[in-house]
This record gives C-alpha cells, structure tokens and sequence, in this order.
C-alpha cells in the first residue's frame, strides 16, 4: 500500500508515469465540464486526425489557449498501456513502455493484425523515413479499429493526447479555473455567428454583382447599407418599389430577396472556429498569472463526485 501512495504521488507530479498520463483539457464554462462527466463526451466531426477527443499532456500558462479553449482547465489520467500509440516522444514512449519504440513495434506488440492492412503498412513503412506524423498522411480511420488513442508532439500543439475510445481508458481527475474573466459564447451561438458572416459575405458579393457597387462601398458592411444598396437599385431599375422590397428590413428578409435561404442553414456538426473566440474578448487579461501549482483543482462539479470515468456521449 506504501509504494501504491509513493507511485500515485509521484504519478501526480508528473505529466508521464509508467501506465499512466496526466492530460489536459481547457473549455469555456461548469456546465460543459458537468455534463462530460455525467453524460459522457460529445465529439464534433471534424479534426486534424480525424473525429476524437483532443486534450494535452502537458499544461503550460498560455493567454492564446485560454483565449480560445476556455478558462476552465480538466484534469484527467489516461491509461498509455491499453492501445495507446506513442509518436514522436521518446521520453514517453521510455517511460510506459521501458524502452523507445517505433511505430511498428508498438503495433506488433498491442495490434499485430493492423499490419495485415496495407494502407497501415504503408504508413509504417513512411515513419521509418520521417517522423512528421501528419493527420493527412496517416490513415486514422483504419488504425481507429485497433488502437484507442494516439499521444504524439507536433508542432502546432505541442504534446497532443487524441483518444477515440475513452472507455476504461480515460478519467476525470479534478477541474479548475484559470483566474480571467474572459466570456464566451456557446458552440451552438458560435455557429450561428459563423453562418451570419460566412452569409454576409456571399450576399455582398450578389449585391456587388447585380446593382455594379464597387467592393468598398461602405454601405456593404451592414445590414441597413445593404437594404439601402437594393431600394435605390430597384428604384433605378423600375422606377418604383415592388412591396417585397419595401418591406425589407432585416438580414434574413435580404437573404430571401435573393432566394439565397440555404445560407442561414446551420449545420450542428460545423466545426467551431476558435480563431474567431481568439479575437472577440472586448477585456485583455494576458497580463494575469498563474501556473499549474497555484490553481486551486476542484473534486466536485455540480454535485458529481470525482474521480469520474469518462465515456463517448
């Protein structure tokens, strides 16, 4: 029992310790982090290797990812010995498996038969020669069905944890919330916003095209602009305004002018564009400090007890 407390303790401190990993995963509120750990993990469709879970097994201060991810950080243990495959860090791969291992030696060892797949085959042969483990190169959907997640470091994210099947692998630790008042807006209403600019953008260049206004025109940055650019239009046109025109008096009303609704469907799948919570922040709060040490990590949330096992929604 001493030297299960000594290892626990010393797995804590650590970001690897044998079997098991501390990762990490920033989001935006309680809520979300309450009803991961009692409803399970909902994951997108999108992903640079494919639709998974992303957390990171190292936790750095950084102003861009709380920004961008959210200001409240989970704290979780992975199991790396159940089908977890290691890219890139030796330091790791030393650690869970007592030795570096390559590619293909890990899969010969946790997952023989994915080698009898020659897309796989392939792809192992590639790592010999290079160890820049893109997503678009690695055939993610084939390895899904004979590994549980991928640990790699790239350079994009740093130490990148990608799990596709939680179950008996993953657990939620403790939560905790990084000291700035940052606000952000919901997936769901992020979407919404995406759409509307994406939209907007397709509907200053039907305007440009069918009233000949130049793209610097002022008026074709807002909703008011556009209804002006379109009477006056009309009116060159036809003399007079017909009731559908004199009647517009909103975004969607100018979309359906055009018979262009489809560009107000909303997809619940679309990727949320992080770039765009990155640059919306009306306060800066780059200036606050913090490490890993002086947050104050939380065993409870909402009323759910942890340690709690996670799983796919």
């Amino acid at each position: 029992m001493k030297l299960l407390l000594e290892n626990w303790r010393q797995f804590l401190n650590e970001e690897v310790y044998g079997n098991l990993i501390t990762v990490y995963s920033r989001t935006t509120s309680e809520d979300i982090i309450a009803k991961i750990a009692s409803e399970g993990w909902k994951v997108g469709s999108y992903g640079d290797y494919g639709p998974a879970i992303y957390m990171q097994y190292s936790f750095e201060p950084s102003d861009y990812a709380d920004r961008t991810y959210g200001t409240h950080v989970m704290k979780f243990a992975l199991r790396a010995n159940n089908k977890l495959l290691i890219l890139g860090d030796k330091e790791a791969a030393k650690k869970v498996f007592g030795k570096e291992l390559s590619a293909e030696e890990q899969l010969r060892l946790f997952a023989p038969e994915s080698l009898e797949d020659k897309s796989i085959a392939e792809w192992v042969e590639s790592t010999r020669r290079s160890e820049s483990f893109s997503g678009y190169t690695m055939p993610v959907e084939k390895l899904k069905k004979y590994i549980n997640g991928i640990l790699l470091v790239n350079r994009k994210d740093g130490r990148v944890a990608i799990i596709y099947k939680p179950d008996g692998v993953l657990t939620m630790l403790s939560w905790a919330k990084i000291p700035k008042g940052y606000k952000f807006k919901s997936d769901d209403e992020q979407r919404k916003q995406q759409v509307y600019d994406e939209a907007m953008g397709e509907i200053q260049y039907a305007i440009e095209d069918e009233y000949g206004v130049p793209y610097n025109d002022p008026r074709l940055k807002t909703v008011e602009g556009l209804i002006d650019i379109i009477k006056s239009g009309e009116m060159e046109k036809y003399g007079s305004l017909d009731r559908e025109v004199s009647k517009l008096s909103n975004f969607e009303d100018v979309v359906r002018f055009f018979g262009l609704e489809y560009l107000l469907d909303i997809d619940p799948d679309e990727p949320v564009y992080r770039m765009h919570r990155t640059t919306s922040h009306e306060k800066d709060y780059s200036d606050v400090e913090y490490d890993k040490g002086s947050l104050s990590w939380k065993k409870e949330i909402k009323g759910i007890a942890l340690p709690k096992k996670v799983k796919l929604a």
